[in-house]
């Protein structure tokens, strides 16, 4: 479909063929009667000047007309005695692909070559903001986790040491001395003691102990082998894991009702300094 912009002067394409589709020339303006049908429903009469309807060859001619201000499709039905009725189909825009070129900083008239180059450059800044989201996202997704962590109770009421008196928050992890190693631990993959049934995630490890682990659940023995579930691996543990709580996300002070520190119920909960 042709596209025609509104309010500007065009030389409309026609071709006249008979009922055996051969081209019917010599016909002039006067032979021609016309009615242009627009998208809201409405219709006109086209009639044709002297000199507004050439004739080029092969029964091609064009119908010199002025688009009006009447966006949407445009259907011109040509009637000429001796020839079939010509259907021309066009699209009336508000604005053509030149409009388009100008709007984003070239001129209309020059080259797209300004356009296509500030284009670049846009998409050049589009990857950065792009990339500077996919960082932001992996920011958000940490912050998402701790907030899994501290919602869905990893937890622990300490009564000793520094943090005696203290509801703590934490990713559970901590190190598993081990005697040997046979085959490969791999980072990412789940550890599991075959007579406990404890479990970790795997986060570091080396041909020598110790294996670091999080996200423990139940307690590793001493003695006791312990397999890659995904990798093929197994070690002798020569102890139980240690450095238990490490990673802590928060810390509250747990007080009674006049304010002393305690850890039996009832207490309140009181983020430290």
């Amino acid at each position: 479909m042709i596209q025609v912009k509104v309010g500007s002067l065009y030389y409309l394409p026609v071709r006249l063929l008979d009922s055996t589709g051969t081209p019917v020339t010599g016909k002039l303006y006067s032979d021609i009667t016309a009615t242009a049908y627009f998208n809201d429903g409405t219709n006109t009469s086209v009639s044709p000047a002297a000199g507004n309807f050439p004739e080029y060859s092969g029964g091609a001619y064009a119908l010199k007309y002025t688009i009006p201000n009447k966006v949407g499709p445009l259907t011109i039905v040509f009637v000429c005695s001796g020839a079939n009725d010509f259907v021309g189909v066009y699209d009336i825009v508000a604005d053509l692909a030149s409009d388009v070129v100008s709007l984003i900083g070239s001129p209309a008239t020059g080259t797209i070559g300004g356009a296509i180059a500030q284009v670049k450059s846009d998409t050049g800044t589009i990857l950065t903001d792009v990339t500077t989201l996919l960082n932001d996202v992996g920011t958000t997704a940490t912050a998402i986790a701790d907030i899994h962590n501290m919602e869905f109770g990893r937890w622990q009421i300490v009564t000793t040491g520094p943090d005696s008196n203290r509801l703590v928050a934490y990713r559970t992890s901590g190190t598993l001395p081990i005697a040997s190693i046979t085959g490969t631990f791999t980072a990412g993959n789940v550890c599991v003691g075959a007579t406990s049934g404890a479990r970790g995630t795997i986060v570091f490890t080396t041909s020598v102990s110790p294996v670091t682990l999080i996200d423990v659940v139940g307690t590793f023995q001493s003695g006791e082998v312990i397999n890659d579930a995904v990798t093929p691996g197994s070690a002798t543990t020569t102890a139980g894991i240690t450095s238990i709580n490490t990673n802590i996300l928060q810390k509250f002070n747990l007080l009674d009702s006049g304010g002393s520190p305690t850890t039996t119920n009832p207490f309140q909960r009181v983020p430290t300094p």
